[in-house]
């Protein structure tokens, strides 16, 4: 068994490459994703993330189950913060009592560890998974591991983490993601970081939540160090959001107030599927 000390160091390591890193980037000939393998060869497998979903391939499986996300419904002994993560995203760390997912096939319950955004400078890029070849303006996702596990040790797992994925359209205005986005003024700068009052995360996902269908298909990280240690689920229900609540994403800044420029793009390019299958629960696939 991994010690307590080993862990936390591990987790530090896992965190300072994925949030806070030097090393690797989104842009610049040295830094950007294409040369990531060279820093982090795990990056350079054949089981990566993100991938375009072909919905001409996709593999309807009946066996996957719903999920069971009554516990985003949470909030006592449950502690938030927002963090603009080393100007790479904006993210929500969780802690105090796990938040736990089951269902959706899965091999057992998973915690909620942090939710967090890839966006676009337009409005017709800026998610990492894509459907049919075609990207959305923003992409959620929320990143769980194994309950019976911590963190720093189901990253480098086998089934180690299960992240749900959500893909947004613009449209209305959805007063469910207000009270998040009041607070991106907090972290406007790289590293800055505020406590947020807990609330419901299930309103900020689509009201069906017990019947949602979805994609499923193994993958890895997609920042280094590019873990294959992901259950991947993408919903195939779109989170509706309004053009003024995508434009709080693009006033975030990738550095601090001395010299930034806007975090935008902070997406990984779609990776070969290789060997892997698609599969989905939903019956539009059924052959």
């Amino acid at each position: 068994m991994i010690s307590l000390a080993a862990s936390f160091l591990m987790l530090a390591l896992v965190e300072s490459a994925t949030a806070a890193g030097g090393s690797w980037g989104y842009f610049g000939h040295s830094m950007g994703p294409d040369r990531w393998a060279e820093s982090y060869p795990v990056c350079g497998k054949n089981m990566q993330s993100p991938i375009d979903i072909d919905t001409t391939a996709i593999l309807y499986d009946p066996a996957l189950q719903f999920f069971d996300l009554s516990q985003y419904d949470m909030l006592c002994s449950v502690s938030t913060s927002l963090v603009n993560a080393g100007g790479y995203t904006v993210k929500m760390k969780y802690s105090g009592e796990p938040i736990a997912i089951s269902g959706g096939s899965l091999p057992e319950e998973y915690a909620l560890f942090q939710f967090h955004f890839h966006w676009g400078s337009n409005n017709v890029s800026g998610s990492e998974h894509t459907v049919d070849n075609i990207a959305a303006p923003l992409e959620l996702h929320l990143v769980h591991h194994a309950k019976s596990s911590d963190i720093a040790t189901s990253v480098t797992s086998p089934y180690g983490l299960a992240v749900l994925g959500f893909l947004f359209t613009v449209g209305a205005h959805n007063p469910n993601f207000d009270g998040l986005l009041s607070y991106f003024q907090n972290v406007t700068y790289k590293d800055e970081k505020v406590k947020v009052p807990s609330f419901q995360l299930s309103k900020l996902l689509p009201p069906n939540k017990d019947t949602m269908t979805y994609y499923r298909y193994l993958g890895s990280l997609t920042t280094p160090p590019c873990y294959e240690t992901v259950i991947w689920t993408v919903f195939t229900q779109k989170i509706q959001i309004s053009f003024d609540q995508l434009e709080k994403f693009r006033t975030l800044q990738t550095g601090d107030a001395s010299g930034n420029q806007a975090m935008v793009d902070n997406y990984r390019p779609v990776q070969p599927l290789n060997a892997r299958r698609v599969r989905s629960n939903d019956e539009m696939y059924k052959p």
